[in-house]
């Protein structure tokens, strides 16, 4: 049917119709259809899907095949099982949703029996299943007592196959532990400070035209969206430096705990460098989770990219925070925010059409000018030779001893 093949709601079948009549007013076949949402779910639940169902066990009672399972719990609080199956037919690899089926508990030995009895009732050999995919729930994965280990007892040769993304989000969560928690604090401070205010967006947007930027929106890093914080994380390094002029004129205007705060962290080269490392790591498993392709990204952020070596990338990032956060040693980091303010200051100030700029640019183009003046360079500070011999390492990335 066409809400199917579209995946349109039954609720458009109170229209559909009427639609088709009125467009082909001289058709008397158009004129009688008589289909409303009722009829469309029934014909659907059990007639077509009934259909599907048997034309598919037809199919894999011959053949191998895997499947892939997920519990949810619907709007009516009643527990299911999602079962999609994966076989070879015509020449072909192909995926299909087999059922969904309710279970009454969530436990192991339930879904168990949930399964076996299904592909009882569809005449299903179980022993024909050679592959079994799951998300990596202790319920899912046990060794012991898990729906994989409970197959695995019948079917010894059955291939298992977490999910990978998630495996790969519990890793990367648990080495950014070692990581200061301020960092995200701040990516996420950064955003609260302009999500439910207009006039400080509009303000903003007058930062980041005049160092020529296009005004965006700062984005929200979800605690559910996985990849989220990467977007998150690109928006901040773009509007570094226009982050920083509006926060030294929100100290100017207002001297607020949480403005200082923001500010401190944003003229901290740490900070900054850490991030840097950061956004390359998110690039890098945004890519391993089937994102967007080197492509397809934009041309300011594939220039950050590093080599798509994951765990080489993961780990480089993980060491030099674990360095950063436990030695409380700034890296040496080319500072551009003064050059550019200068730079600024001096064509804004300059006679030639291009207008003044706006007052509280000015203000905040002084302030952090005296700032600069008043606080010593971090070029001029001693390296430490812990500090040398951490460039060294990182400028020969071979040489590391994962690498070896």
């Amino acid at each position: 049917m066409f809400l199917h093949e579209h995946n349109l709601p039954f609720l458009l079948m109170d229209h559909l119709p009427k639609l088709v009549a009125s467009a082909c007013p001289d058709s008397k076949i158009a004129k009688a259809i008589k289909c409303c949402r009722t009829k469309a779910m029934n014909l659907t639940k059990d007639v077509i899907a009934k259909e599907q169902i048997s034309v598919i066990s037809e199919n894999l009672k011959n053949c191998v095949f895997s499947i892939i399972i997920d519990e949810t719990t619907d709007i009516n609080t009643e527990k299911s099982l999602a079962i999609v199956v994966r076989f070879y037919d015509n020449d072909k690899c192909k995926d299909r949703f087999l059922g969904l089926i309710k279970v009454q508990s969530r436990t192991a030995n339930d879904i168990f029996t949930a399964i076996c009895n299904f592909f009882k009732e569809k005449n299903i050999p179980v022993t024909n299943m050679i592959g079994l995919a799951a998300d990596n729930a202790s319920v899912m994965m046990g060794n012991i007592n898990g729906v994989q280990a409970r197959f695995k007892a019948i079917i010894p040769h059955l291939f298992i196959l977490g999910c990978v993304c998630h495996s790969f989000h519990l890793c990367s969560s648990a080495a950014a532990k070692k990581l200061p928690r301020s960092l995200e604090d701040l990516i996420r401070a950064v955003y609260s400070y302009f999500s439910h205010s207009s006039n400080r967006s509009g303000r903003l947007q007058e930062f980041q035209i005049f160092v020529e930027l296009k005004p965006r929106k700062l984005l929200h890093p979800s605690a559910t969206r996985w990849l989220s914080i990467q977007a998150a994380v690109d928006r901040v390094l773009q509007n570094w430096e226009a982050l920083i002029l509006f926060f030294t004129h929100e100290c100017f205007e207002d001297d607020l705990p949480a403005t200082q705060t923001i500010l401190n962290q944003l003229k901290n080269p740490i900070f900054k460098s850490t991030i840097l490392g950061a956004e390359r790591v998110a690039v890098a498993t945004e890519q391993r989770n089937g994102g967007a392709t080197n492509k397809e990204r934009k041309p300011e952020l594939r220039s950050r990219e590093l080599r798509p070596d994951i765990s080489y990338t993961f780990l480089l990032f993980v060491s030099t925070g674990i360095a950063f956060s436990r030695r409380g040693v700034a890296r040496r980091t080319s500072t551009t925010a003064a050059a550019t303010v200068a730079q600024s200051s001096s064509q804004a100030d300059a006679p030639a059409g291009a207008g003044g700029a706006p007052q509280n640019i000015k203000r905040a183009i002084s302030s952090e000018q005296t700032s600069q003046r008043g606080a010593p360079s971090a070029r001029c500070l001693p390296e430490s030779t812990d500090v040398v011999a951490r460039r060294s390492e990182l400028q020969n990335p071979h040489r590391l001893p994962w690498t070896a």
